[in-house]
Order: C-alpha cells, then structure tokens, then sequence
C-alpha cells in the first residue's frame, strides 16, 4: 500500500506540475497500467484491491480536478471512471478467482474418489 501511496502522490504531483503537457500524460499512463496490474495481483482480497486502487487513483483525480480548468476536469472524470471500471471488474476477478479455487477443489475430489481413494481433508 506504501508504494501504491508514493506513486499515487508522484502521479498527481506530475499532473500538477506538467497539466495536460506529455510528460503529466504519460505519467498518468504508467499509473494506469500500474494500478490494473496490480488490480490482477491484489484481486484475492478485495478490500485490499479496492483500497489499493483507491490510494492509486483518488490523488491523481484531485490534482486534476483543483486545476480547474476545461482540461483538469476532463482529466478528473476519465480517471474517474477508469477507477469505477476498475472496482467493477475487481469484483468480477474475484468472483471468478474464487469460483476457480472452488471448481479446481471439487475437481480434485472428484478425480480422486473416482480413481477409488478416498478424500481426505
């Protein structure tokens, strides 16, 4: 979360400073990626993937929307909803890891009693 913290605030100092210039866009590209691959990462524990996005994410919506500016609430809405995709899609990932864990279990078991030994949990 300390790291997610640091780049969040790096992420939002850079679009302070650069605005709607390359260097702030690219900034904010990199916090994209990162904060979906991390997403992938953290989704066993929802809350942990949430918060994670959220710490990432919420000061890079902030500093654009104090820019003020045609460009800065631009900037704000579309990270904005970038992070309500991200939370929704997190709650898929884990519902589907889940469900994946639960399928591999019963799998197993069923492999393992059809081949005449009996599970032992």
């Amino acid at each position: 979360m300390s790291s997610a913290a640091f780049w969040g605030m790096f992420s939002a100092l850079t679009l302070g400073f650069y605005q709607s210039r390359w260097t702030g866009m690219i900034v904010l590209l990199m916090t994209a990626g990162i904060a979906a691959g991390g997403l992938t990462s953290l989704v066993p524990d929802i809350f942990l993937a949430r918060s994670y996005l959220v710490v990432m994410l919420l000061p890079s919506i902030v500093a654009s929307a104090i820019l003020g500016n045609a460009e800065g609430w631009s900037a704000a809405m579309t990270i904005g909803a970038f992070v309500v995709f991200l939370l929704i899609e997190s709650k898929h990932q884990h519902t589907n890891y889940w469900q994946a864990i639960e399928d591999r279990t019963a799998l197993r078991a069923k492999t393992l009693v059809g081949a005449g030994t009996e599970l032992r949990l």
